[in-house]
């Protein structure tokens, strides 16, 4: 059985959004057939720990005197790429599979022990990633970008192939192979969404990191436009990314409309479901042109799908199909939202009851990892 190694951050002890994704690429490759191993942190150390068998192994202690959150945007970056490098050197994998991260020196030596047993697959989420280290506003961030792009010329030129979310590459980037993906999803871990509507209530939920690519901003600008003879409440749910979600409060008071919308943090397990069987619709992200974008195979989007929940996005996404009747497609650009079609769009499922379930079977058939991933290995494996 060929092994294969992800390298991503997995805390054990801290909450990951990303971590769905991350079981379903595993789970995938698990079941296509590869012995899968990954590099999990408990808050102290750094472990080994195989998909397949559950079988574990410590891999490096790692002190901090600057807290568990503060070290996990850090320093854990440090750590981790010293941990696989000590795996690398105990263990022989046939595949090296690495999401695109800070790199810092620790990571070269780590690239250095893959390079010498193994193919080496870059995943680069978000492309091009440049567009986003532009419009960083704050200054220790900046330098954190500029520090970590050094490294990561040094990592790219170790890589066998790259795989792309976003804008089509051609078959290569960076002077190597690379292929473009869809984000998939591990729908069967989500919850099946169960409506709970209000009759005389437009619940909108808009459910991220609050980032300015989000484009959420055009949302309260839309409903302080709306006429408001509908009454419509926007829930915001997610923890602050760059700074925009306090531009976006400031904004919703400035417009007086903290009656009509609701800042809730970071929501988990039982309380974010209950948000979701309230909510008539979520919104994806409206912004990939603010990253320089119109391709997205945004995670959010699948999420709404998985669990059933209607959606609108903008920007082009390869998974969803043409005419969807619960997905409603808008302006990649900066053109004013429609706040009167959001509205008709969201009272259409007031009674319709049957499309979560239809939702979740078009993610099963339409947003798989399996399909993805016997894609990537089957691709990489033809490279020199």
């Amino acid at each position: 059985m060929k092994k294969l190694l992800f390298i991503m951050k997995y805390p054990a002890c801290i909450h990951e959004n990303l971590k769905n994704k991350f079981d379903g690429q595993m789970n995938a490759c698990v079941r296509l057939g590869y012995e899968v191993w990954y590099m999990e942190w408990d808050g102290s150390s750094f472990y080994a720990v195989c998909k397949n068998t559950r079988k574990k192994e410590k891999l490096l202690s790692c002190k901090t005197i600057i807290g568990k959150e503060r070290y996990y945007h850090t320093q854990y970056f440090m750590d981790m790429y010293r941990a696989g490098r000590r795996l690398l050197k105990k263990e022989a994998f046939q595949y090296v599979y690495m999401r695109n991260m800070p790199f810092f020196l620790s990571a070269v030596s780590m690239g250095k022990e893959i390079g010498k047993q193994t193919k080496f697959i870059i995943e680069i989420p978000t492309y091009p990633f440049e567009a986003e280290e532009k419009a960083e506003k704050q200054v220790l961030r900046k330098l954190a970008w500029r520090i970590s792009n050094y490294f990561r010329k040094k990592i790219f030129s170790m890589a066998d192939m790259f795989t792309i979310c976003g804008v089509p590459v051609q078959g290569s980037v960076y002077g190597k192979p690379a292929m473009n993906v869809i984000n998939g999803v591990e729908v069967e871990t989500l919850p099946l969404r169960k409506p709970q509507l209000e009759k005389e209530k437009i619940h909108i939920l808009l459910l991220a990191s609050m980032c300015f690519w989000q484009a959420y901003d055009k949302m309260i600008e839309s409903l302080k436009e709306y006429e408001h003879k509908e009454d419509v409440i926007l829930h915001f749910v997610g923890n602050d990314g760059d700074g925009s979600l306090m531009e976006w409060k400031a904004s919703a008071k400035d417009k007086g409309l903290t009656g009509h919308i609701f800042f809730h943090g970071a929501l988990y397990g039982q309380p974010l479901d209950e948000m979701i069987d309230q909510a008539d619709i979520g919104i994806g992200t409206l912004g990939l042109y603010r990253k320089g974008s119109n391709e997205g195979a945004t995670l959010k989007v699948r999420e709404y799908m998985s669990r059933g929940l209607p959606f609108i996005y903008a920007g082009n996404d390869q998974a969803i199909t043409e005419n969807l009747e619960f997905a409603l497609q808008v302006p990649n650009d900066d053109t004013a939202l429609d706040m009167k079609q959001i509205i008709e769009f969201a009272k259409k499922f007031k009674n319709a009851d049957q499309i979560p379930g239809r939702m979740r079977e078009y993610a099963r058939e339409h947003m798989s990892w399996d399909s993805e991933f016997e894609k990537i290995l089957r691709k990489v494996g033809e490279t020199e």
